[in-house]
């Protein structure tokens, strides 16, 4: 049992540590859209129901409370159980400043970053389904954008 328990707590392990790699950020950082992840009332993986496949949760903290479930390989699983897309039409622009991309309309706080116009511009990316998640388009000028504290003027 106990040999049982170590190959869990490894697999967790490693399977938190690809998530957090996927998503190009390590814990408490900056999300990759530049925003600050959300602080949440609860756990989102202690309040969201996982399915069938899923043998680990890692919490995502950008763009909202969000549970990310992974099967034993490190792939992700449950994607419909965690409101995620199917196709762009699924995903909106949200967040007080319009700087989150989400399945559902997310309450942010109140503030204006100046990066945040960098997401305004559709020469610069979009909002849309990306391998099952909404997300802003990762492009070369969403990065320079971002990198320079947004758009020039």
């Amino acid at each position: 049992m106990k040999k049982l328990e170590a190959m869990q707590t490894l697999t967790f392990s490693a399977v938190a540590a690809l998530a957090l790699a996927a998503c190009g950020r390590a814990p408490d950082s900056v999300c990759p859209d530049g925003s600050e992840p959300v602080q949440c009332f609860a756990d989102p993986c202690s309040v969201t129901p996982a399915c069938a496949e899923a043998v680990t949760c890692v919490a995502n903290y950008c763009g909202g409370c969000n549970a990310e479930f992974y099967d034993a390989s490190g792939r992700r699983v449950c994607l419909d159980s965690s409101g995620d897309c199917r196709s762009d039409a699924d995903c909106t622009v949200s967040g007080c400043s319009g700087q989150v991309c989400a399945a559902e309309p997310v309450v942010t706080t109140c503030e204006f970053r100046p990066e945040y116009a960098c997401y305004a511009d559709p020469e610069v990316t979009r909002c849309g389904c990306d391998a099952g998640r909404c997300d802003w388009a990762r492009t070369d000028a969403l990065a320079q954008c971002l990198a320079s504290g947004g758009p020039a003027q």
